[in-house]
């Protein structure tokens, strides 16, 4: 009886749609069934990744340990310091009980024994970036005081080769390119650097702005044609429902 409805149910949709509907109907049908089967496979994947960390051997526990923290040649280790905490908690995870926790108890140690040398790193690069910002301040500082004879002498520099300091570009009010070493402290004619920056930005918004264009116009074709599709994949599921609705009846 129900085989014979959906029959029943199937040719009425069948002479109710076009060849193109139903090809739209079975496009989307793969869709949903796709989508739905990347849902539970990323479910499954998760429960089962879950699953075995929590699960690990005292054997696997120590190898993901020292994939964090790996040997140097003088028998120290090798930590970032995100990592320390993660290695470490692995290794808390072997029992006493373990064939693998006199290793574990040796890695931890040496991880240990790693972390005020991390720390000293640490704190001589964050020493070193800081220097280095206030020689980048100080030389900034120094360019936006100097006299016009300092900054011609620089410009100089810069468009004889000699120098090549940092620059900037800005457009007189003749509509023309003008350049500045000095972070726009003092202005002078572009010898084409400027022009040939100014030209490959206006190139790159055009180039976006016709993307942009482009990307408009091609979503709302798309959300015509799909509008189109729905409203007819609508009238002839309704007519399939009607049909069944019907028949049982």
């Amino acid at each position: 009886m129900h085989l014979s409805a959906l029959k029943r149910g199937w040719s009425a949709f069948y002479k109710a749609t076009t060849p193109g509907d139903r090809v739209a109907f079975a496009f989307l049908l793969a869709f949903v069934l796709s989508v739905a089967a990347v849902i539970v496979h990323a479910v499954v994947f998760d429960f089962d990744a879950e699953y075995r960390s929590n699960h690990l051997s005292p054997a696997e526990e120590l190898q993901l340990a020292r994939d964090l923290c790996p040997s140097t040649s003088n028998g120290a280790v090798a930590c970032d310091e995100s990592e320390m905490e993660i290695a470490l908690h692995y290794l808390d995870k072997i029992a006493p009980s373990a064939s693998k926790y006199y290793e574990a108890t040796k890695l931890r140690s040496l991880i240990q024994a790693f972390r005020p040398k991390a720390e000293t790193a640490r704190q001589q690069q964050e020493q070193a970036a800081a220097a280095e910002r206030a020689k980048k301040q100080a030389e900034h500082d120094r360019l936006i005081h100097q006299s016009v004879e300092e900054s011609q002498d620089q410009m100089r520099r810069n468009l004889a080769g000699q120098a090549h300091d940092l620059f900037t570009c800005s457009t007189s009010t003749d509509n023309l390119p003008t350049i500045s070493f000095d972070y726009g402290h003092y202005w002078w004619a572009d010898d084409g650097r400027c022009a040939t920056q100014q030209e490959q930005a206006r190139e790159a918004a055009e180039k976006a702005a016709q993307q942009a264009r482009e990307q408009a116009e091609m979503a709302a074709q798309q959300k015509t044609v799909g509008r189109a599709k729905g409203t007819r994949l609508k009238r002839g599921t309704l007519q399939l429902l009607v049909h069944n609705h019907s028949c049982g009846h």
